[in-house]
């Protein structure tokens, strides 16, 4: 990883690192503390925010909002507002591949837009996906 690197965090690795996933933590932890070492550039979206607070809200778990905004902070990684430049990537996203969900095209329009090189992520179906270079955090 270059110095100029930007990798897109979704919202699984968020969810991986603040729930302490027994299977996945360590995988996302080694990926950021690698990049963190080359000095690469965290990009995420309000949508990771909104996907990630769902269930701590139902479970009144209000901590783990807390702990999901420091994450961000301590990362310095900016949550991106969605543009009508982004929804209009995420459209023909859409268009090019039928089967990307709606929020899904939003967050790789989101990367791609933001320019980001690398899309991080635990969904194999995204790899259909050209316009960015999608790392599924399994595989690593």
């Amino acid at each position: 990883m270059t110095g100029t690197e930007r990798l897109f965090l979704d919202t699984a690795p968020f969810i991986y690192w603040l729930e302490n996933h027994p299977e996945f933590y360590p995988k996302v932890v080694g990926l950021v503390t690698e990049a963190l070492e080359h000095d690469t550039q965290f990009i995420t979206s309000v949508l990771s925010f909104s996907e990630f607070c769902v269930k701590p809200h139902e479970q009144e778990r209000f901590d783990l909002i807390d702990d999901f905004k420091k994450l961000v902070e301590d990362l310095n990684c900016p949550m991106l507002a969605i543009t009508l430049e982004i929804v209009t990537k995420a459209y023909q996203l859409r268009a090019k591949y039928t089967a990307l969900k709606g929020i899904d095209s939003l967050q790789v329009a989101a990367a791609i837009q933001s320019g980001c090189q690398k899309f991080i992520t635990n969904d194999k179906r995204l790899k259909q996906v050209a316009e960015i270079e999608i790392v599924v955090i399994a595989e690593l």
